[in-house]
């Protein structure tokens, strides 16, 4: 998670020398002035989830040194932590004044600005980072996701693409781009995308789940049914997998096993309209009326308008 350099001949990274300056840091905080020692032990605490004791080691690192550019940064992580993302904001900014190309404070600032509802300024961090650093692939990630979520997909795809690129292995950036590519129907894209993924991590379900839907849009109804079959193997409550599975069965005209699917996913979610219609129809197409009329009067129940408009 941080990756920093200690040059004090008297830090050393043994487990027994931490607890040892842990402790003695807890009983006599003003004891410990080294700056090397107070990053290790902030950094310390804030990997062990305890971004309060962090943030003390910090505030004293930065009262004996307020030139520290690590301690401003580390006071940014720490407040997040705390979900004080406007102060943590003007603690990375203060770690910019000196040293104000650094891409990874510019990348915190744009989540802080995500985090308290301002796109639009997340955005413009985002490519100044990429300006200060055209190959920091977490500032292209975090401008590629947010511009997705903006449905720009097209210049999301620029920065996603960017960012798999520099850093080849990254999950999360070919699932967001592939599903960039499935937005814009450009299904070939999207595939290849979540294959790359799947080549990363063969247990992303959402992922699996995604390829099923590309596939089955392509006509591939086979390997869209395989597809959701990884999924659910990997998440068997996976509701919208099970549905989803249920409708390529029936397009295929294998009822008896689109109906078992529509029932398993109504085991997660027992009051899903769209599901107990698809059921109805499924028994429809088998002859058996009864439960027809049955899983009909309830999808109608739920949701009227759904069924005007089938």
């Amino acid at each position: 998670m941080f990756d920093f350099e200690f040059e004090s001949s008297e830090f050393s990274a043994e487990p027994a020398h931490t607890a040892s300056l842990l402790t003695t840091y807890g009983q006599n905080p003003e004891s410990v002035i080294d700056p090397d020692l107070l990053t290790h032990i902030a950094v310390w605490y804030l990997e062990h989830k305890n971004p309060h004791e962090a943030l003390g080691a910090i505030t004293r690192l930065l009262a004996l040194y307020p030139a520290s550019t690590t301690g401003w940064f580390l006071k940014g992580l720490a407040l997040n932590a705390l979900q004080r993302p406007a102060d943590a904001r003007d603690a990375f900014r203060q770690h910019l004044i000196y040293n104000p190309l650094d891409a990874d404070s510019m990348v915190q600032i744009g989540q802080t600005y995500e985090q308290t509802g301002f796109p639009a300024e997340a955005v413009v961090t985002y490519e100044t980072a990429i300006a200060a650093d055209a190959f920091h692939v977490e500032a292209h990630f975090r401008l590629g996701w947010l511009l997705e979520k903006m449905n720009r997909y097209e210049e999301a795809i620029r920065h996603l693409k960017a960012c798999v690129k520099y850093q080849p292995e990254h999950e999360e950036a070919w699932h967001e781009l592939g599903f960039c590519y499935e937005m814009l129907e450009k299904d070939a894209c999207a595939l290849y995308c979540y294959e790359q993924q799947l080549n990363n991590n063969p247990y992303a379900y959402l992922t699996w789940y995604n390829r099923g839907i590309v596939l089955s849009r392509m006509g591939r109804l086979e390997e869209a049914i395989k597809s959701y079959d990884f999924a659910t193997v990997v998440e068997e409550n996976f509701t919208a997998a099970w549905y989803n599975r249920g409708n390529v069965l029936a397009r295929l005209s294998r009822f008896d096993e689109a109906i078992v699917c529509y029932q398993t996913a109504l085991n997660g979610e027992p009051k899903d309209a769209a599901t107990l219609y698809n059921l109805a129809l499924a028994y429809r197409q088998k002859g058996d009326l009864d439960a027809f009329s049955n899983y009909w009067q309830q999808a109608a129940k739920l949701n009227p308008h759904l069924l005007r408009h089938r």
